[in-house]
């Protein structure tokens, strides 16, 4: 049996109907996961700082700003946000409300769930703030424009994180598999449409559906009649993350002759 999982963002179970634990509900163990959907109004997320993990926030859909110690950051699905560990931050939905991607992990240790008794709760937070911003289309790309390096540009050192743009009936990403280092990944498309081929059983691929594909899957991603642009996270379970080369700024490109 092929180790991959599928799973609608909406048939995960909702916590006090916001929070979706997602790395929970496809299994993923390498790295921290939740989906979180806040209405306009909500004021569930409260203001706070993890002790020592990292954490990158992406809008999937609706739009709202990231409180990071009193300087306002804007969430949409353009931009990519890191927050290092002992720095507060509130997410602050807009009016149309805001569904949130949130990822997370402890630079140089195998990753394991926060201790939710050591999370401060309107503390003060670090003396100086630790977060990056940016924008997904000036993020430097590799393979001929067709992926970015969000994990770099950002400064993420405890899990991968790629944004792939692919071409309308694109059929060149490669078919392969992570069985030498041993990396589970997750695919979410983020724009456009397009299936994963996982040891020959074809998964659709939308901007509601996850899947994670396991270590030594084969996999393969061909798009529908539009650019489909899709986020790729990986990482090894109970290690902790070691970068790829080219996947560094200023790498040459593995595409270029």
């Amino acid at each position: 049996m092929s180790d991959h999982t599928t799973m609608r963002i909406d048939e995960m179970e909702a916590v006090n109907g916001v929070f979706r634990r997602a790395a929970a509900e496809l299994g993923v163990s390498s790295f921290g996961m939740s989906v979180q959907d806040h209405a306009a109004d909500s004021g569930v997320y409260p203001d706070h700082a993890e002790p020592d993990q990292e954490e990158v926030y992406l809008a999937l859909r609706g739009s709202g700003e990231l409180d990071v110690q009193g300087e306002r950051l804007p969430l949409d699905p353009r931009v990519m946000v890191r927050v290092g560990a002992r720095t507060r931050h509130k997410v602050h939905p807009g009016p149309d409300g805001i569904r949130l991607l949130a990822l997370g992990a402890i630079p140089g240790r195998p990753y394991e769930r926060p201790d939710m008794s050591k999370i401060e709760i309107d503390g003060e937070g670090a003396a100086e703030p630790d977060y990056t911003v940016k924008r997904i289309d000036e993020m430097e790309a590799t393979f001929g424009g067709g992926m970015r390096k969000a994990r770099a540009e950002l400064g993420v050192s405890s899990f991968g994180l790629q944004v792939l743009d692919l071409p309308p009936n694109a059929d060149r990403y490669p078919e392969h598999d992570h069985a030498e280092s041993g990396q589970e990944e997750v695919y979410l498309v983020m724009s456009g449409e397009a299936e994963i081929e996982v040891d020959g059983e074809k998964v659709p691929l939308g901007p509601d559906t996850m899947v994670r594909v396991g270590p030594a899957a084969k996999r393969k991603i061909r798009t529908a009649d539009s650019p489909t642009r899709i986020l790729a996270i990986g990482a090894v379970p109970g290690a902790k993350f070691q970068a790829t080369g080219f996947t560094e700024l200023g790498e040459p490109d593995p595409l270029a002759g």
